[in-house]
């Protein structure tokens, strides 16, 4: 139940609660967290807006590169690898990062992630359709570095860093991230805290010093109906399926275009707002039997 992001927001807002905090695996998985932060098991940092999600397995390089050679790809090592991924998101690249500790918890934040434009409408539409497979109301969150958050969503709400909220974007802001933006004016935005991702706060960083604009648009590593990848040879077989356009894993770069012979199909694209009436239509017509 908390997963639901909307929900999350409104019971913040109501103020029944003198303070809420959303976990990052709100669901039986997050008992076991609970368990042993209850038992003092683990030690781990704490911040006001929370802990670290980054408690998953990692693999290392020489086991990625064993994986690489296996399936005799083209590849090669990235000098400056966070520049390197901010650059081809602003020139229109979907791509795929599997990078240190996975993420605990259902959702991917910048270790097991699908990253794209903020900026391009259409990037909502070319990872639903063409590369997720998915159904194309499905939304997308946006990860932006802290020391931005307040600039673009206001000084009255409480960052997540775990996108396990909608949070009401700054209105003079939504035109610069369409892909991003709900329908409501809202966001499912995840704050990127230095801290806790550091990788990740790289490569937004590297972004906003390309664009002016501290956000990445963020989703899970995976097709519709799959779970999260969670092993170096998932991650070569989305790429290889043309799920990513280029895959960063660890320190490695591996481009679909220098692998496989693939052109990758761009349906039409059709106004959301015919796409909602064509999906109210066909629920009509099944509706109707009963």
């Amino acid at each position: 139940m908390f997963l639901n992001v909307n929900l999350n927001a409104k019971i913040e807002k109501s103020k029944i609660f003198k303070r809420c905090f959303f976990p990052p695996a709100p669901s039986d998985s997050g008992l076991a967290l609970g368990g042993v932060f209850s038992q003092k098991l683990l030690k781990i940092k704490n911040s006001k807006y929370g802990i670290s999600p980054l408690l998953g397995p990692s693999f290392d390089s020489s086991e990625i590169e064993k994986n690489l050679k296996k399936f005799k790809l083209h590849y090669n090592k990235c000098k400056n690898i966070h520049k390197d991924i901010a650059s081809n998101i602003s020139k229109g690249k979907i791509v795929g990062i599997f990078n240190g500790k996975a993420e605990y918890g259902q959702r991917s934040l910048g270790s097991r992630s699908i990253l794209a434009d903020p900026r391009k409408k259409d990037s909502k539409h070319r990872l639903n359709i063409n590369l997720k497979r998915r159904d194309w109301f499905m939304p997308f969150a946006p990860a932006i570095l802290d020391n931005h958050f307040f600039k673009w969503f206001g000084n009255n709400q409480m960052p997540s860093l775990y996108m396990q909220k909608a949070l009401r974007i700054l209105k003079d802001k939504e035109k610069f991230i369409p892909s991003a933006v709900h329908i409501d004016g809202t966001c499912r935005v995840q704050y990127v805290s230095k801290d806790k991702y550091p990788n990740f706060w790289k490569i937004i960083n590297e972004f906003h010093k390309l664009t002016k604009i501290p956000l990445i648009l963020n989703t899970s590593f995976n097709r519709h109906g799959i779970s999260t990848i969670s092993t170096p040879r998932q991650a070569i077989e989305h790429l290889m399926e043309g799920c990513i356009e280029i895959l960063y894993i660890n320190e490695f770069k591996v481009e679909l275009k220098k692998n496989r012979k693939i052109k990758i199909s761009v349906s039409k694209k059709i106004p959301e707002k015919n796409l909602l009436k064509q999906e109210n239509n066909n629920w009509k017509r099944k509706l109707r039997n009963y």
